[in-house]
């Protein structure tokens, strides 16, 4: 089983909710994390996942994934998506991967 994270909660991240939940004997989705934790709560809920956090660097500390999905705004996809992977998590990246050549 592969264990998910979720940054952010907004339109994108349902989206790859509800592909998850369809692929459940394969993605578990364990944690989400949004600065608007109401949004958190909401899919945590709905979606059935066990942790959520306000911010993605606590998640980071406290959680052990496999799998990361960055479905933050996209001026946060770099950052984030660079802090992800310094702790050797893969990613899954919401278009745009960056917002310029050089991030990306």
């Amino acid at each position: 089983m592969i264990k998910v994270g979720i940054v952010g909660a907004g339109r994108s991240a349902e989206a790859h909710l509800n592909v998850l939940k369809e692929l459940g004997d394969i993605f578990l989705p364990v944690v989400i994390s949004d600065p608007v934790v109401e949004n958190a709560m909401r899919f945590a809920q709905e979606f059935k996942v066990l942790h959520i956090y306000r911010d993605y660097k606590d998640m980071l500390k406290e959680e052990k994934i496999d799998l990361a999905v960055v479905a933050a705004p996209n001026g946060l996809h770099y950052k984030i998506s660079k802090d992800l992977i310094e702790k050797g998590v893969n990613i899954l990246v919401e278009k745009p991967l960056a917002l310029s050549y050089h991030e990306a």
